[in-house]
């Protein structure tokens, strides 16, 4: 009940993103809700996203929607579990799905599938916590200049259990204002 009240409020204040108050609100124009990854091992991938990225399980539970099992590939008669996890801006960041007998080609999600990019503060404590979990690393930190005059920000890549490729960015530091 209370994850339903925290999504509830997230929506009404508007936590996800939307419009900003200076912009007129277009109503045609969608809002962005949140990636939803089915994965093959739930704890594991939940672990993952815990261990390394600090997130926070926002709640679990059996969820059958149609148009869900129809997203996810999941045969029908069994259980979908979803597992909300929170990162410090947004209740239901990410969903994780998993229903048994539902497959996960990891190789495909490390190769072409949608990547996820995540704003941290220190990219180089994210690349530490994936090493002493044992986590594949693909690219470790380095700085990546985006255009010219801008400073570079901190990058690497990582895979996370099930096999999603995970971009994790540290912004430059903001200058001090005058």
């Amino acid at each position: 009940m209370r994850l339903l009240v925290s999504v509830f409020l997230a929506c009404a204040l508007n936590v996800s993103g939307g419009v900003s108050a200076q912009e007129p609100e277009d109503m045609s124009m969608a809002d962005y809700r949140r990636p939803t990854m089915p994965v093959a091992d739930l704890e594991a991938s939940a672990k993952f996203f815990i261990d390394v990225l600090n997130m926070k399980e926002g709640g679990r539970a059996v969820y059958n929607s149609p148009v869900l099992r129809l997203a996810i590939g999941a045969p029908d008669g069994v259980d979908i579990t979803v597992l909300s996890l929170n990162d410090r801006n947004q209740v239901g960041a990410i969903v994780l799905v998993n229903a048994r007998g539902m497959t996960i080609d990891a190789m495909a999600n490390a190769t072409n599938a949608t990547t996820l990019a995540f704003s941290v503060d220190d990219v180089n404590a994210v690349y530490e916590r994936a090493l002493a979990g044992g986590y594949t690393v693909l690219m470790s930190p380095e700085d990546a200049a985006k255009a010219e005059n801008y400073p570079p920000e901190k990058e690497m890549i990582l895979l996370e259990p099930g096999g999603h490729r995970l971009i994790v960015v540290q912004p430059p530091p903001t200058a001090p204002s005058d």
